[in-house]
C-alpha cells in the first residue's frame, strides 16, 4: 500500500499553520481513498470558538428552530461531511447544545451517511464523563439527519500544549482521564481511530480542576454495529501522525490502535513535540519501524525513568507489546509522573446513571492516599495494638505473680488481718446502699445484691469498705 505513496509530499495548503503536518494525506492506496476519504468529520466541540471569536462561515440554519425545540444561534464550522451549529434548547431553559447536521452533498455519499449513523450509535452506546454526551437526534424536513450533543465550554488540548511540555502533574491528570474514557469506549466495542489533541477538550470545573472530554467519533469503528453492519474492518481513516503502524498499513485494528495514539499524545505532553516528524507517509512508516530515536528524557531530563518507559511501551510497533488496556496505561503513567507518596489533583465528574445526560456534579474521585502515608499509618496501628496486647499480658502476669507470692508466704498468727496484695484486696470489698427521698434522713444501709431497682426520685449513698488492712 505504501509503495504507491513513496515520495509524495504532504498537501498542507488546507491545513492551519500549526497543524500542517498533522494530517499526512497519502495514507491509503488510491482505491481506498476513493471509498473512504481521509478526512476527519468536524467535531462539535473541537470547533467551538473562543469567546468573542467571529465565525466566518455562511449562516445556514441560523435563527431557525429544529423540532420546535432547538434555536440555532450560529454556525461554528464545517467538516468533510457535516456542519456544526451552536443552539439553545428551549425546553431546558435555553441550555446550550451543539447540533451536527449532515451536509447536502453527503446525502449522496454512502460512506458519509454510514459514518454519520455510526457516530450517533457510538455516542449512544457509551455513557462516561470523559466522553461528550449525545442528547437527541432527528431529521430535518429536507431529510438531512442531525445529532444533538453536549456543549463543552472549554478549549482543546492542542491549545494548552507548549514547546517545553506541560506540567507533569497536569499531564498525569489528563492521561489518567483519557485512559479511563477510552477504556469505557473500548468496553462497548468502540474504537475512536482519530485520537489527537484537537479531539480532546478540557472543561474547567470549580477552582482549577479540568475535566477531559473526548470528542469527534465521526470515524469511530463500532463493533457489531446495528446501523451500519457492512463496515469494513480494514478501513483506516484518521490523522496521520497519530496513526499506529497497523492502521497505516491498513491492517485489522484493535483497541491497541487508540493506545498508540495516546502514547503519541503522552510523548507530546511531556516533551513538547511528537516522536516522529516525517514529510511523507512512507517516511513515517520507516520511522515507526526504526523506533523512537529521540527519547522523552532527551527533551525533558527531569522526566522520571519509569514514565519514559511507560510512554515508549505505548509506542511499540507491535500491538501486542503495548498496554492492552487504556485505563491501565493511564494509571501507570499517573503513578510514574506524580511519584509515590504524592496525591493527584485531578477531579472528574461523577458518572451519570441517566443515559445521554451528563451529571454536572464534580467529585474528587482521583484523590489518592499516598502509599508512604498508608504504610506509616499501618505501622502506627500495629504498634498501638502490640502495645495494648503487651500491657494486657504484663498485667495478667503481674497479678498471677502476686497471687503466687500470697500463697507461698507464711500465715501470720495475729489478731490483725494482714495487709494483702492489691490483686487479692479487690476481691474482699463490700458495697452497702442507703436511700433518701424528699429531704428525709438516709435509711439504714443494706448490702447490695446488684439486682436492686432504684425508684425515681430517690437519692442514694454508696458505702464501699474492705475488712483487710492497708
Amino acid at each position: 500500500m505504501l509503495n504507491a505513496l513513496r515520495g509524495r509530499q504532504v498537501n498542507s495548503s488546507v491545513m492551519p499553520p500549526d497543524n500542517k503536518r498533522d494530517n499526512l494525506q497519502p495514507f491509503a492506496a488510491p482505491s481506498t481513498v476513493a471509498q473512504e476519504p481521509s478526512v476527519s468529520p468536524l467535531s462539535p466541540a473541537s470547533t467551538l470558538p473562543d469567546a468573542g471569536e467571529a465565525v466566518s462561515h455562511s449562516q445556514g440554519l441560523k435563527g431557525k428552530v429544529l423540532d420546535e425545540r432547538y434555536l440555532i444561534e450560529k454556525e461554528l464550522g464545517r467538516g468533510g461531511i457535516g456542519v456544526v451549529y451552536l443552539a439553545r434548547d428551549r425546553k431546558l431553559v435555553d441550555k446550550f447544545v451543539v447540533i451536527k447536521v449532515l451536509l447536502e452533498k453527503s446525502l449522496q455519499n454512502e460512506w458519509a451517511k454510514r459514518k454519520f449513523k455510526q457516530e450517533k450509535e457510538a455516542l449512544a452506546r457509551v455513557d462516561h464523563p470523559g466522553i461528550v454526551g449525545i442528547l437527541d437526534a432527528g431529521d430535518l424536513p429536507d431529510g438531512k439527519p442531525y445529532i444533538v450533543m453536549q456543549y463543552v465550554d472549554g478549549v482543546t488540548l492542542r491549545s494548552v500544549l507548549r514547546p517545553e511540555g506541560i506540567g507533569l502533574e497536569r499531564a498525569a491528570c489528563f492521561i489518567k482521564q483519557i485512559g479511563a474514557a477510552l477504556s469505557a469506549a473500548h468496553e462497548k466495542g468502540i474504537l475512536h481511530r482519530d485520537l489527537k489533541p484537537e479531539n480532546i477538550m478540557l472543561q474547567l470545573l470549580s477552582g482549577e480542576e479540568e475535566q477531559v472530554k473526548i470528542i469527534d467519533f465521526g470515524v469511530a469503528k463500532v463493533r457489531n454495529s446495528k446501523v451500519a453492519p457492512s463496515t469494513i474492518l480494514s478501513e483506516s481513516p484518521g490523522t496521520a501522525l497519530y496513526m499506529s503502524p497497523e492502521q497505516l498499513h491498513g491492517e485489522k485494528l484493535t483497541p491497541a490502535r487508540d493506545l498508540y495514539a495516546l502514547g503519541v499524545i503522552a510523548y507530546e505532553m511531556v516533551s513538547g513535540r511528537r516522536p516522529f516528524n516525517p514529510e511523507t507517509a512512507f517516511q513515517l512508516s520507516e520511522m515507526q519501524r526504526a523506533g523512537v530515536q529521540i527519547r522523552p528524557k532527551d527533551l525533558r531530563p527531569a522526566l522520571p525513568d519509569a514514565a519514559e518507559a511507560i510512554i515508549l511501551k505505548a509506542l511499540s510497533v507491535e500491538p501486542r507489546a503495548r498496554y492492552q488496556n487504556a485505563r491501565e496505561f493511564g494509571d501507570a503513567l499517573e503513578d510514574a509522573l506524580i511519584g509515590d507518596g504524592e496525591a493527584s489533583a485531578c477531579q472528574i465528574y461523577q458518572e451519570s446513571s441517566t443515559q445521554g445526560i451528563p451529571d454536572n456534579r464534580p467529585h474528587k474521585s482521583n484523590k489518592r492516599v499516598p502509599r508512604k502515608l498508608v504504610a506509616a499509618l499501618g505501622l502506627a496501628l500495629f504498634l498501638i495494638v502490640a502495645g495494648i496486647a503487651g500491657a494486657v499480658i504484663w498485667t495478667s502476669l503481674k497479678a498471677q505473680t502476686d497471687m503466687q507470692s500470697l500463697q507461698s508466704a507464711p500465715r501470720q498468727q495475729s489478731d490483725a488481718e494482714p495487709s494483702l496484695p492489691a490483686a487479692n484486696r479487690a476481691l474482699s470489698y463490700s458495697l452497702t446502699v442507703q436511700k433518701m427521698r424528699d429531704g428525709e434522713p438516709f435509711q439504714e444501709p443494706f448490702e447490695s445484691s446488684g439486682q436492686e431497682i432504684f425508684e425515681s426520685g430517690y437519692k442514694f449513698r454508696l458505702n464501699v469498705s474492705s475488712p483487710q488492712a492497708g
